[in-house]
């Protein structure tokens, strides 16, 4: 079952393959059918359908074959070719094998890059592909004029004739096989020279062959990896004949694109698709603007799809164009095809234009004012300045002149331009760095997103859920995530999510921010410096390093070790070095506020990829209306409670994380003990909002420290508690005006802190199952790990276990999915402090990790549990203390019962009659995992006798298991095996 195909129009300059085989794995009973497609020559596409069983596969053959020759597979042995199908080449492979050690050479007489008239051998993956195109020729003989695909050449191959001609230049050579003694050439060829003795030998005496063409036919046996055809290097181009990105245009090639809309300035210089680059090099350009990003997200019920397709026009330096297209899902490198080349730049615009209509339902002349469709992409906008700045002449950086500043602003300054750092911070968001590097998704498009997210806000509390999945799927058009194929995006319907995504978009702006600080210093100038100079400068702001000795270091520290009360984190953070920060363009926008009294130094966590951004530009107002006091800029006098906001980065053997202390005017404060997320502002007469915790320093133990002539307030004072819930944040006052803004006065003091290293606490890349009730969940331990406290679910006064284990389960609609709320106990008392609870959620389909969302710490246990029972009460429409006589609403999660002295210690095993894989018949252990996961749902069963039935999601098949009959079905393939339980 393997089939061999070509259609070939020499008028038509057009000869394409297509490979179908039908695939036996291991000694049979699973089965694939592979294609592989495109222009002769070229590694094309491919796709893999299985796995079949043996009768399934070979009807996809045959449904394959049929479509694309017109006939029968069975009738294959009276064959003929249909007009506009592809035809059947008849194979040999007696005689392929027996061709092994075939010699091919080119014949060069012209001189060439200094080369001496004679014979040349091709590389010897060049010859192999010559020979499978000859051994074509030899058991098809109506084929012996063939036109090859090689990179941005084609040529027409005449095996009769034995030339090689390039249809662009219709340079021709001679080409000849040397085989056993024979050689086969032109009768007008020169016959000077015998033909090499190894594949690849160059000719003694000579320089290294130029590379020749590259001929490859399709394979009768798989082989999908690129490999490297003895090509023509490209060679050098005219200026006239470069492509429309430079000055150097021709006016003729110019004149036939549209008039381009919104184009960049011709500086701007936009990079060569990545995969693209890896298959064809980097010959060519991407012409003007002629390079889209396009994106499409829908979620639905039990399904999604996320993907993304990519346009370049590309300029091959050599009179011809190519049209490169690349698609797939998120997160992947997904296919490419290849339209082209096209003699004339016009042509070629106009199948990229037409291919973007394809995909969008808008003209690309059009695209200024491009408008979304339904079920449609539409265009992720990039800034590809940023591109541009990468490859821009850089005579102004000298890395060899030694930076000025000390050693510890130099590694501040590399780690907050560390492209590894944006890079793992772009992935811990879920994003795609693939799809918009680092800097290059435009400030509009991340406005957009924020748009989106102001509609989601505004239609929380409505009844209408399509609408906020439609906005959900908008959202992840506009921006970018990498969902892995078995996770559906979550709809965005909770504040907490909202919240999460308006978090990563300024994260988002204030890594463009410092994308634009490295672009500005490749902008051309007398003088060079080191890097690390320029980057600081760009900054536009002053770092002294404090000295130990200072006061200033001494209160600082006081403040770090007695605002830690709660998280301890005096017991594994460090203190590495402080800088006074006095930024530019700050003093004068501050001196405006010098008179509002009440000046205090206050902490401001954040994220290490944002500390650039803040540093240039400030800080800024949070985008979103939430928070629990509302728009403003917040603040702490607890680094316990800032600290919950640090993201630190990997950076020079350490984790490092990096806070602000900054002096803000308060003015007159206004407290409240409630969150009140709908503040746009201090109710008069109040110039900032305080809303007030039950953990804060002893406001007796103030310290007043002078700078620059402010008197300010630091509390360092030992920790105090209250009897009012929440905790602490600051709000600076009028903080939606532009100069409010940028609160950091004259000398804010940065803290950057050194985490002792620890161990991962990221999940398994398995999926864990739901733990048996009373255990933490292995993916909560794993975040709280960094507590160093010993944890475990909270137990009320009453005995009652504060853990529920929902299920909500219908195998009619393939339905069955789980929620666990577990509310845990930080036992931190046992180090010296409080005891702090979280209140833990994990959800999903069973089988799989889910999603998973954690609450705190809530400093209070009745505080913790109030946010538990909520959480019960949504998804199960029932009150938490009515549990007893707990029963299922229709269309709510029910509560599985749990026996907490049930010993979880079966082995799992299942059995095997079919070989696959090659297996005997008989009976095989799970994998750990699969164990757990089977033993987990078998103690369900025996607490909840209703739950004999269950659906799994394991990788990309769902199974149905029966705990009755003990079965497993495959729900794709129907298969049913047999399970057994051993103890």
């Amino acid at each position: 079952m393997d089939a061999s195909l070509v259609q070939i129009d020499l008028a038509k300059n057009t000869d394409k393959y297509y490979v179908l085989q039908l695939i036996a794995v291991g000694h049979g009973q699973t089965y694939y059918v592979f294609t592989r497609w495109g222009r002769t020559g070229q590694v094309g596409q491919h796709k893999l359908d299985g796995p079949f069983s043996y009768d399934d596969a070979q009807d996809n053959f045959c449904k394959k074959f049929l479509d694309k020759t017109g006939s029968n597979w069975a009738d294959k042995g009276s064959f003929e070719c249909k007009k506009g199908k592809y035809d059947l080449l008849v194979v040999d492979y007696m005689a392929a094998q027996a061709s092994t050690g075939a010699v091919w050479e080119y014949y060069m007489g012209n001189f060439v890059d200094g080369k001496a008239t004679g014979w040349y051998p091709y590389t010897a993956e060049g010859m192999a592909q010559t020979e499978a195109l000859w051994q074509t020729f030899q058991a098809n003989t109506t084929y012996s004029s063939r036109i090859v695909e090689s990179g941005m050449y084609s040529y027409q191959v005449d095996l009769v004739n034995m030339t090689q001609t390039n249809m662009s230049t219709h340079k021709s050579r001679f080409i000849r096989r040397a085989h056993n003694g024979i050689v086969v050439a032109a009768a007008a060829a020169p016959s000077s020279g015998p033909p090499s003795i190894a594949c690849g030998s160059s000719v003694p005496g000579h320089p290294p062959a130029l590379p020749v063409i590259p001929i490859a036919v399709p394979a009768t046996v798989i082989k999908s990896s690129l490999f490297t055809l003895p090509g023509v290097v490209p060679q050098p181009t005219p200026s006239k004949a470069t492509s429309s990105v430079h000055p150097a245009t021709s006016p003729v090639a110019k004149k036939a694109l549209p008039p381009p809309v919104m184009a960049p300035p011709a500086a701007v210089h936009r990079p060569l698709d990545s995969i693209y680059e890896q298959l064809y090099g980097s010959n060519a350009d991407v012409v003007d603007d002629y390079d889209v990003m396009l994106n499409e997200v829908a979620i639905k019920a039990s399904s999604s799809h996320n993907k993304f397709y990519r346009i370049q026009l590309l300029d091959l330096r050599n009179g011809s164009w190519d049209v490169f297209t690349r698609w797939g899902r998120v997160g992947e490198d997904g296919n490419h095809a290849l339209l082209g080349p096209f003699a004339a730049l016009g042509d070629a615009a106009t199948a990229f234009s037409k291919k973007f209509t394809d995909k969008t339902k808008n003209k690309w002349d059009d695209r200024a004012t491009f408008v979304a469709k339904k079920n449609q992409y539409e265009i992720v906008e990039l800034d590809m300045t940023a591109s541009s700045a990468a490859h821009a002449p850089v005579a102004v950086v000298n890395d060899t002149i030694p930076s000025r500043l000390p050693k510890q602003t130099q590694k501040l300054i590399c780690m907050i331009f560390d492209t590894d750092m944006f890079q793992s911070e772009l992935k811990r968001m879920n994003l795609d760095p693939a799809r918009m590097p680092l800097g290059t998704l435009s400030l509009q498009q991340i406005q957009k997103g924020v748009a989106i997210l102001d509609e989601l806000q505004a239609n929380l509390t409505t009844p209408n859920a399509t609408l906020r999945t439609t906005l959900s799927s908008k959202f992840y058009t506009l921006i970018p995530h990498a969902f892995s194929r078995s996770t559906i995006p979550p709809v965005l319907a909770t504040p907490q999510q909202l919240e999460e995504k308006y978090d990563m978009l300024s994260t988002l702006h204030d890594i463009v921010v410092a994308q634009d600080v490295e672009r500005a210093i490749h902008v051309p100038s007398v003088q060079q410096a080191n890097s690390i100079d320029l980057k600081y400068a760009e900054l536009q702001c002053q770092l002294d390093l404090v000295s130990p000795s200072d006061p200033v270091y001494s209160v600082v520290t006081k403040y770090i070790q007695h605002s830690s009360s709660g998280l301890l984190l005096q017991q594994h953070v460090a203190l590495q070095d402080i800088w006074a920060v006095r930024r530019h363009a700050e003093d004068k926008s501050f001196a405006s506020f010098a008179a509002v009294p009440n000046h205090r130094l206050l902490w401001h966590g954040t994220n290490v990829a944002v500390v650039a951004a803040i540093l240039k530009s400030g800080l800024r107002i949070m985008p979103s209306a939430g928070g629990r006091v509302g728009k403003g800029i917040y603040l702490a006098d607890m680094l316990a409670k800032s600290r919950q906001y640090v993201h630190p980065t990997q950076f020079d053997g350490t984790q490092t994380g990096c806070l602000f202390l900054v002096e803000t005017a308060l003015g007159d404060i206004h407290e409240i003990t409630q969150d009140d997320p709908s503040l746009t502002k201090p109710p008069a007469p109040f110039d900032s909002v305080l809303a007030k915790g039950t953990t804060y320093p002893d406001p007796a133990h103030d310290q007043l420290v002078d700078f620059d002539g402010n008197h300010v307030r630091v509390p360092v004072g030992p920790t105090v508690t209250s009897h009012a819930l929440g905790k602490v944040y600051y709000r600076t006052r009028r903080a939606v005006k532009k100069e409010r803004s940028q609160p950091t006065p004259k000398a804010t003091k940065s803290t950057f802190l050194k985490r002792k290293p620890r161990g991962t606490t990221s999940a398994a890349a398995t999926a864990p199952p739901t733990p048996a009730t009373g255990q933490v969940d292995s993916i909560a331990a794993a975040h709280l790990a960094h507590l160093d406290a010993p944890l475990r679910v909270a137990t009320l006064p009453d005995g009652h276990v504060m853990d529920a284990s929902l299920v909500l389960v219908d195998l009619a609609q393939n339905m069955d999915k789980y929620y666990l709320i577990q509310l845990i106990q930080a036992n931190v008392s046992s180090l010296g402090g409080d005891s702090h609870y979280y209140c833990f959620t994990r959800w999903g389909r069973t089988g799989t990790a889910g999603q998973h969302q954690l609450d705190g710490p809530h400093v209070t246990l009745a505080h913790a549990q109030a946010v538990f029972e909520s959480k019960f009460h949504e998804k199960t429409g029932q009150a938490w203390h009515t549990r007893a006589s707990f029963a299922q609403i229709d269309g709510k999660y029910d509560l599985l019962r749990v026996d907490y002295e049930a010993k979880a210690n079966g082995q799992w095993e299942y059995y095997m009659d079919d070989f696959v894989d090659g297996k005997a018949t008989g009976w095989y252990p799970y994998t750990a995992g699969g164990t757990t996961q089977m033993e987990f749902l078998w103690q369900t069963h025996q607490a909840n006798a209703t739950y004999n039935s269950r659906i799994v999601q394991s990788g990309h098949y769902s199974y149905r298991i029966d705990l009755t009959a003990m079965t497993q079905t495959n729900i794709s393939t129907e298969k049913l095996r047999r399970i057994r339980r051993r103890r």
